[in-house]
């Protein structure tokens, strides 16, 4: 790739990380607005949560070419590296804190952020392949987190393993894209709505999303600099350079699919690894702090990983 080729690439990401960082800047002073906060806290990230973002994501595997979205290569491609940072992890970590590790160094925000990144680097033609790493990334990350916080406490069983991943199925985002899958297997509907309106609705959604992230973080946790973990530097760093090695040379994929690929794993830490955390009654201060550092940092990663990527394809 040219030279012109990468300096574009790089241009269009560095405005699409901008316009990123107004909008959650944006939802984080509204949060400081106390007449704002209560009604925007209760009414925004439950509506694009459980209602905007899974019915365009719905509509997008509805829409699209099941021949792209079901290439199994692609979910080798991705978890294969995640399979071997989830033996490292569990080789090096004690066993009170690996399933925490998995988690934090794993599991990706695709949505808040790998999308828009990846649409604003290549175009709407790559979502196709992001649905398909989207449909499994929660029920994987989550089920191999299940497993080994199971074995933890020494209460393994198939029973729990199978209760974690139903757990995880029922998440707006897993099902919108299952059913969504089913009725394109039965349908083929193709195309159904103007292109040039499902990109406006899909920027809205995308809008509204990004600022309520912004909204959700002075209750997430704290910037502690100070204290970097390794989990922050396998989220954005070796997992996607791993991932990259895979795609890449291993299994040798085009270069625009091993760049989505890439973009995802490089993505910052999901906040969903939060709500997890939280709902199970464990402490979050460790994980609250890691969203808001890789999501910080990702800035910087993801520049350089588009870089990189045009350097070397």
């Amino acid at each position: 790739m040219s030279a012109v080729s990468a300096a574009e690439h790089l241009v269009g990401l560095i405005w699409v990380v901008s316009s990123m960082l107004v909008l959650v800047v944006s939802g984080y002073l509204a949060n400081r607005v106390h007449t704002l906060a209560v009604p925007l806290h209760q009414l925004l990230p439950p509506l694009v949560s459980k209602a905007l973002i899974p019915s365009l994501l719905f509509y997008n595997m509805l829409t699209a070419n099941l021949q792209l979205v079901l290439n199994p290569l692609l979910l080798v491609a991705y978890f294969l590296p995640a399979l071997l940072i989830v033996l490292l992890i569990c080789s090096v970590s004690g066993s009170s804190d690996r399933a925490e590790r998995v988690l934090c160094s794993l599991y990706s925000n695709t949505l808040y952020v790998g999308i828009p990144v990846i649409i604003g680097v290549l175009g709407e033609s790559a979502i196709p392949y992001v649905l398909s790493i989207i449909l499994v990334n929660t029920l994987v990350v989550f089920s191999v987190y299940t497993v080994l916080d199971n074995f933890q406490n020494q209460q393994f069983n198939i029973a729990g393993l199978l209760s974690g991943v139903l757990d995880s199925s029922k998440n707006p985002i897993v099902i919108s894209l299952m059913l969504g899958l089913g009725l394109n297997l039965m349908l083929s509907p193709g195309q159904i709505l103007d292109v040039a309106i499902t990109e406006s609705w899909g920027s809205a959604v995308f809008v509204l999303a990004l600022f309520s992230l912004g909204l959700s973080m002075p209750g997430i946790g704290s910037i502690k600099f100070f204290s970097l973990p390794a989990a922050l530097w396998i989220k954005l760093l070796l997992f996607p350079l791993l991932v990259f090695l895979n795609s890449e040379y291993v299994l040798s994929l085009n270069s625009d699919i091993s760049s989505v690929l890439v973009l995802l794993a490089a993505s910052p830490l999901g906040v969903n690894a939060y709500y997890l955390l939280a709902s199970q009654g464990k402490s979050t201060t460790a994980v609250g702090s890691l969203i808001i550092q890789t999501s910080v940092l990702s800035v910087v990663s993801l520049s350089v990983w588009v870089v990189l990527l045009n350097l070397l394809n």
